[in-house]
Formats: structure tokens, C-alpha cells, sequence
């Protein structure tokens, strides 16, 4: 093991504290003889362990268990909530939990279904993304949040199940999310922190999109390029974002670049060394062999 690893220009990681809390694997999120099954709490601690593993340069195989498992807590969430009074199955890690569905909608949100999606697009689980696809957008719109932010987030929802519908417009799609991004409220008591999580953040995203769907490879490696800077600066601004174990890699830049690559042959130019944890090109590319 590198004893020491440059993340973020910040040495004194927590990262080796992650790793060696999860050494043993994830599956002690759950006792296997419970009654119980994995609750959706325990995806920011599935998401740990795969950020560790991957800042780690862990084996491959050991990577995707983890992020596999991220996936299964996240669609069990919704296997719950929409088969209310139902028999469901769930299955986590080789591990399997037969119960009836609660109907329980607390965790379904917009947010965690692109971060499903996203997790599914870079793994190629098409079971999961079809899954994921039948969600009806009033169900995600029963999340908490600012209604131009929910408006902006479904959106984007609408614009990736239009990429798999031949009888839908993404370029139609595509200019909804773009208005309803520059139409998200902020205002002179907005916090600057959400501000520019919309510049650094949410508006690189639709421009990505925007340029997958056209055929300029050289377009998509400077955008793509701009938003892992942004992503950086983002998640190196202070020691507490430098901890923050959400920022050694990007779920939803890794899920572009995927798409990217499944629909355009483009890849990303990887300017600097660290952009290469933060989107894989192993997980770019789809080469799950160690």
C-alpha cells in the first residue's frame, strides 16, 4: 500500500482511517441474521468505502463491489416505495431479503434518483436503468427542496429517458433543462455556497450534456476538462471540503464521461494527474477486467 497518497494537496487524509474501517468489506453495514434489510441511510456509508477503495488504487473488482452496492441500496429505496403493500426482494451483496414493500417515500427525491441512475450508467446495469426509468416524475417531485431547484433536477430526469426514447426530442429535452437551470431562484439572502454550486456544479453538467449530444470530440474534452477544475476547486477550497469524501471522485462527471464514451467513442483529455480519480478511465471505459 502507497503510504502516502497526494489527494487534493492535503496528506493528512482521513482516507486511510476509511479503508481501514472497511477493510473487511461493507457488509458490516448489516448483520446477516437480522430480520432487517439495508436501509438507505447506509448509502453515504457504501459511498465511503467505494471513495477509499478507489483513492486506495484498490483492485478493481474491489472498486466495483463497493459501487455496486451504492446501486442496490439506492433502487431498494425505490423498490420500496413504489410497491406499497407488496411483496419485494432485496438484494444487497450477495445477500438476499424477502419483505413487503412500505410505501415509504421520505428517501425518494430527485437527487438520489440521478445518483441511482448515474451509478447505473457507469456500471452498464441495464436492469437497474430500466428499473429506474419507470419512476413517474410526480413521484419525484414529492421531494423536499425549492421548487425551481425540483423543476431543474426533473428536468434532467426527462432529458436522459428522452436519450432512450426514439419517439422523444433531446434537443427539446435538452433546452427545458437548460431554462429550467437558469431559472433556479437565487436571490440576495441566497447563501454564496449555493451560488456557486450552481456555477461550479449543476450548469457544467448541462453544458456536458449538451455537447454529448452533439459530434464534437474536441468540445467535450475542454468542457469536460473546465468541469473537473471546477470540481476541484470546488472540493479544495478548505480542510473541510479537502475531507469530504464525497470530493476524491465525481459520481456525476464519471457518469458523463461513461455516456460519453458509450455514445460518442469521446474520452477525456486527463490534463492533470489527479482527474484520473476523480473519473477512472477504467470506469470511463466499462473495462470492469483486473
Amino acid at each position: 500500500m502507497i503510504e502516502k497518497i497526494k489527494l487534493h494537496q492535503h496528506y493528512d487524509s482521513p482516507v486511510f482511517l476509511l479503508e481501514r474501517k472497511y477493510s473487511e468489506g461493507v457488509t458490516k453495514y448489516y448483520d446477516q441474521d437480522s430480520p432487517k434489510s439495508p436501509g438507505p441511510l447506509w448509502f453515504s456509508d457504501a459511498g465511503d468505502a467505494f471513495a477509499a477503495a478507489l483513492a486506495l488504487n484498490k483492485s478493481k473488482q474491489k472498486v466495483l463491489r463497493r459501487l455496486k452496492i451504492c446501486l442496490q441500496l439506492r433502487t431498494a429505496q425505490f423498490l420500496r416505495a413504489t410497491h406499497a403493500g407488496q411483496p419485494i426482494t432485496i438484494e444487497v451483496d450477495g445477500n438476499t431479503w424477502h419483505e413487503t414493500g412500505n410505501g415509504d417515500r421520505s428517501f425518494v427525491r430527485v437527487g438520489e434518483w440521478l445518483d441511482a441512475y448515474e451509478l447505473s450508467l457507469i456500471l452498464r446495469d441495464t436492469t437497474a436503468r430500466n428499473f429506474l426509468m419507470q419512476m413517474p416524475d410526480e413521484l419525484l417531485m414529492e421531494a423536499r427542496s425549492r421548487s425551481s431547484e425540483k423543476l431543474f433536477y426533473l428536468t434532467q430526469i426527462q432529458f436522459i429517458k428522452s436519450l432512450y426514447d426514439a419517439e422523444k426530442n433531446s434537443v427539446e429535452y435538452f433546452q427545458r433543462m437548460y431554462q429550467a437551470a437558469m431559472d433556479v431562484e437565487i436571490g440576495p439572502d441566497t447563501h454564496p455556497s449555493r451560488r456557486q454550486m450552481l456555477d461550479k456544479i449543476m450548469i457544467p453538467v448541462v453544458e456536458l450534456f449538451g455537447i454529448i449530444l452533439g459530434q464534437d470530440e474536441n468540445s467535450y474534452q475542454q468542457a469536460m476538462d473546465l468541469a473537473l477544475r471546477d470540481h476541484e476547486a470546488w472540493f479544495t477550497k478548505d480542510d473541510s471540503a479537502m475531507q469530504n469524501s464525497g470530493g476524491w471522485y465525481s459520481t456525476r462527471l464519471l457518469a458523463m464521461a461513461a455516456l460519453a464514451w458509450d455514445q460518442r467513442q469521446y474520452q477525456p483529455l486527463y490534463a492533470e494527474p489527479i482527474f484520473k480519480q476523480y473519473i477512472p478511465e477504467w470506469l470511463v471505459k466499462g473495462d470492469f477486467k483486473d
